[in-house]
């Protein structure tokens, strides 16, 4: 049910007159409850002044609240008067009722930003508690001030007024209170039959000399408000039913009236059961619709993190898995678009497999162990790079492994999260070999060669060799540049580059350390007369003809060559072979120009000995 918009705006009425209105609310329900009350007894079958002061208390803002308590206690004494009650008595039962709805809204907002919340079990429990601790209260007053000034029973009063008062509270408000109402928006043709069933339920239940014990259709009729349309409809409506029952029952109707007969025992009986049917609809009816929002409201947070989830599992950018751990391995239960990319196939033909088909089985063991180890929670996760097979491909990925965790109806799973590293790697592994290697020739550099000599250096430590080291200086090779241009020289030292690492030894190291300089490191020499043949052959290939860009060259090198062994140093090593090679130059070197390049600068071809180009 929809408050009409003057209540749903209730903050912006005028301070009087939201006084006002509770003030005519207290007299008007005041009344009709003094007026209905039992012939026998001093309370009434419920007393709303109570149960309206802590709505007015929920309702008003702090500094209306003085005046409040003081209008709805005036308005409270005159309803009894009016109802037929002594001024003594109408004045004490109006400050009990004051007193109450203070101590019921005090316990309410005990160390609580918003006393009106009603949102889990806990703040239910605090309301019950709340209400039956104000009607205690309430009711031990009430028996005491009827006792002293109507010689009523002491204890059935008590026992009476705590009923009225604990029914009347907590049907009250729950107006006031903010529930999580599990609403459906019922159309208005089923809330209209909703108040229908509520009106033949209370009809059935007392009616003249009904004798079946019905009372279970009221909680039950406003229990389908509740759940359907708003917790405040069904207020209102037990709020209904709590006044035709009074009536009813006051009237001697009903299945209350019966235990009534001539003892004020029976009576009283028959007030305590009325008020007991209003208190226990309303903790029912609340506990129901508490419990229900709750689990509804859990669900839809449920729903709302597993759409969360599926739409970032399905649209991550990360290869995602779910797998379960079983004796055969690790089980696919549900995997993304891109992990099934990764892994060569289609999610529909992937799940259910087995994710380590396409891992190496060393690989494949490495997984286990640490998804066992996580198992036993010694491990946080784990983190590698893995070589996967996709499609006679080697792919490299990188794979993260959670902790298993346990998911209803799946078991224990690990989460894998994958991405496809290969780019990466290769580019990784052009960047160290670019850091090592002469970026035109892709021979060895600076960097590398000093690394490879000290290998060598060390190697001989150990086992005594011998180690050559070669320096190499092309001749002629400016007028090359000169006559013929930059990419014809460029080429032909990348030529001549493979054709030395083609003839030297496979375990020697060639090097271009700059311009047409080359260097060759010739490690685990038994005897230095083996430097003779690396060498030889040398040169050989380089005075081999070479036809770059349509030009035919055929060029000579000038060699200066060391040997030494392990007690030698690096540098000194490069330094004789340098000299070496700069001596030989300067004697005319082994240059042989032919074609166009002889042309333009004839010059006589020496041939020199291997052996005399050591040191």
């Amino acid at each position: 049910m929809q408050f009409p918009a003057p209540i749903r705006s209730w903050q912006a009425w005028p301070a009087t007159l939201q006084v006002l209105v509770f003030a005519l609310l207290v007299y008007f329900f005041g009344s009709l409850a003094a007026m209905v009350r039992p012939s026998v007894g001093a309370s009434a079958l419920w007393w709303p002044g109570a149960g309206l002061t802590v709505l007015g208390l929920l309702l008003v803002g702090p500094r209306r609240r003085v005046a409040l308590i003081i209008a709805m206690t005036l308005a409270s004494i005159l309803s009894s008067l009016v109802g037929g009650r002594g001024a003594s008595i109408a004045v004490l039962f109006a400050l009990i009722n004051a007193l109450e709805a203070v101590l019921v809204y005090a316990i309410l907002a005990h160390r609580r930003p918003d006393p009106r919340a009603l949102e889990d079990l806990h703040d239910l429990r605090r309301l019950l508690a709340a209400v039956l601790i104000g009607a205690a209260a309430a009711g031990l007053a009430v028996g005491a001030v009827a006792a002293w000034l109507l010689n009523a029973p002491f204890l059935p009063t008590v026992v009476n007024g705590t009923a009225s008062h604990a029914g009347a509270v907590l049907v009250l408000a729950i107006v006031g209170l903010r529930v999580p109402t599990p609403r459906v928006e019922a159309s208005n043709l089923e809330q209209s039959i909703q108040w229908g069933a509520v009106a033949v339920a209370t009809v059935l239940v007392f009616s003249p000399g009904r004798a079946l014990p019905l009372a279970f259709l009221l909680p039950v009729s406003i229990l389908w408000g509740a759940l359907r349309s708003s917790i405040r409809a069904a207020s209102l409506q037990l709020l209904t039913v709590s006044i035709l029952a009074s009536m009813f029952t006051a009237r001697g109707r009903g299945p209350f009236a019966t235990a009534t007969d001539l003892t004020g025992r029976s009576t009283h009986l028959s007030i305590v059961l009325v008020q007991l049917l209003v208190l226990s609809s309303a903790a029912v009816l609340l506990t129901v619709v508490v419990t229900v929002a709750q689990r509804r409201a859990a669900l839809l947070d449920v729903t709302r993190r597993e759409e969360l989830f599926r739409v970032g599992f399905s649209s991550s950018l990360l290869g995602l898995l779910l797998l379960r751990p079983e004796p055969e391995g690790l089980r696919i239960v549900e995997l993304n678009g891109v992990a099934a990319r990764l892994l060569g196939s289609s999610a529909d033909r992937l799940a259910g497999s087995l994710w380590g088909a396409s891992l190496a089985p060393d690989d494949l063991v490495l997984v286990n162990e640490a998804v066992a180890v996580m198992a036993q929670g010694d491990s946080t996760g784990w983190h590698t790079e893995l070589p996967i097979e996709v499609r006679d491909q080697l792919r490299w990925c990188e794979v993260a492994i959670s902790p298993a965790v346990e998911l209803a109806g799946a078991g224990n799973l690990v989460t894998v999260q994958m991405v496809d590293v290969t780019s990466r790697r290769e580019a990784e592994k052009r960047l160290a070999f670019l850091a090592l290697r002469d970026g035109l020739t892709g021979l060895a550099n600076r960097v590398l060669l000093d690394d490879r000599l000290e290998q060598a250096l060390a190697e001989s430590r150990r086992t005594g060799l011998h180690i050559g080291v070669v320096f190499l200086d092309l001749d002629g090779f400016k007028l090359i540049n000169d006559l013929h241009g930059h990419a014809v020289g460029d080429r032909l030292l990348v030529v001549l580059g493979e054709r030395i690492t083609a003839v030297v030894r496979g375990n020697d190291t060639v090097a271009r350390i700059g311009g047409d300089e080359f260097v060759v490191v010739c490690p685990d020499l038994t005897d230095p007369d083996e430097l003779d043949d690396v060498l030889a052959r040398v040169r050989e290939a380089v005075r081999a003809p070479v036809t770059v860009e349509g030009v035919n060259l055929c060029t000579d090198v000038s060699i200066g060559a060391t040997v030494g062994g392990g007690d030698s140093e690096p540098r000194e090593l490069l330094r004789q072979a340098d000299a070496a090679m700069y001596e030989q130059k300067s004697a005319g070197g082994g240059r042989t120009l032919e074609g166009a390049v002889a042309s333009e600068a004839a010059t006589s071809a020496s041939q020199v000995d291997p052996r005399a180009d050591r040191t």
